[in-house]
Protein backbone atom coordinates (compact mmCIF):
# COMPACT_ATOMS: atom_id res chain seq x y z
CA UNK A 1 0.00 0.00 0.00
CA UNK A 2 1.76 3.48 -1.09
CA UNK A 3 1.03 6.86 0.13
CA UNK A 4 -1.16 7.87 -2.31
CA UNK A 5 -3.68 4.65 -1.77
CA UNK A 6 -3.84 5.40 2.10
CA UNK A 7 -5.01 9.05 1.35
CA UNK A 8 -7.37 8.06 -0.78
CA UNK A 9 -8.83 5.21 1.97
CA UNK A 10 -9.13 8.31 4.07
CA UNK A 11 -11.39 10.52 1.78
CA UNK A 12 -8.74 12.22 -0.53
CA UNK A 13 -6.43 14.49 -0.13
CA UNK A 14 -9.34 17.19 0.24
CA UNK A 15 -10.40 15.20 3.40
CA UNK A 16 -7.07 14.17 4.58
CA UNK A 17 -6.57 18.41 4.75
CA UNK A 18 -9.52 18.89 6.37
CA UNK A 19 -8.66 16.45 9.08
CA UNK A 20 -5.12 17.17 9.68
CA UNK A 21 -4.99 20.20 8.75
CA UNK A 22 -1.73 19.69 6.64
CA UNK A 23 -1.33 21.95 3.29
CA UNK A 24 -1.94 20.78 -0.08
CA UNK A 25 2.17 20.49 -0.43
CA UNK A 26 2.82 18.63 2.70
CA UNK A 27 0.75 15.83 1.49
CA UNK A 28 1.98 16.07 -2.22
CA UNK A 29 5.61 15.80 -0.66
CA UNK A 30 3.93 12.33 1.02
CA UNK A 31 2.48 11.17 -2.15
CA UNK A 32 6.39 11.78 -4.02
CA UNK A 33 8.57 10.53 -1.59
CA UNK A 34 5.79 7.68 -0.49
CA UNK A 35 6.66 8.48 3.08
CA UNK A 36 3.58 9.48 5.50
CA UNK A 37 5.46 10.07 9.15
CA UNK A 38 5.07 7.59 11.31
CA UNK A 39 2.23 9.62 13.70
CA UNK A 40 -0.09 10.27 10.85
CA UNK A 41 -0.21 6.66 10.12
CA UNK A 42 -1.21 5.73 13.54
CA UNK A 43 -3.74 7.90 13.35
CA UNK A 44 -5.29 6.78 9.90
CA UNK A 45 -4.83 3.25 11.24
CA UNK A 46 -6.70 3.90 14.49
CA UNK A 47 -9.31 5.57 11.81
CA UNK A 48 -9.50 2.94 9.82
CA UNK A 49 -7.79 -0.26 11.49
CA UNK A 50 -9.18 -3.15 9.02
CA UNK A 51 -8.04 -1.49 5.68
CA UNK A 52 -4.79 0.99 6.80
CA UNK A 53 -1.96 -1.40 8.62
CA UNK A 54 -0.51 -0.65 11.52
CA UNK A 55 2.87 1.37 10.91
CA UNK A 56 4.85 -0.72 12.35
CA UNK A 57 3.95 -3.81 9.91
CA UNK A 58 4.72 -1.73 6.51
CA UNK A 59 7.16 -2.02 4.58
CA UNK A 60 10.33 0.19 5.15
CA UNK A 61 9.64 2.41 1.99
CA UNK A 62 6.21 3.40 3.67
CA UNK A 63 7.96 3.74 7.29
CA UNK A 64 8.63 7.50 8.62
CA UNK A 65 11.87 8.90 7.18
CA UNK A 66 15.23 9.67 9.44
CA UNK A 67 14.69 12.58 8.36
CA UNK A 68 11.36 13.96 8.57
Amino acid sequence: MNANQIIEIMGGRAEVMRITRLSKGRLSQWVKQNEIPRAWMMFFHERHPGVIPHPDTLKPELKEAEHA
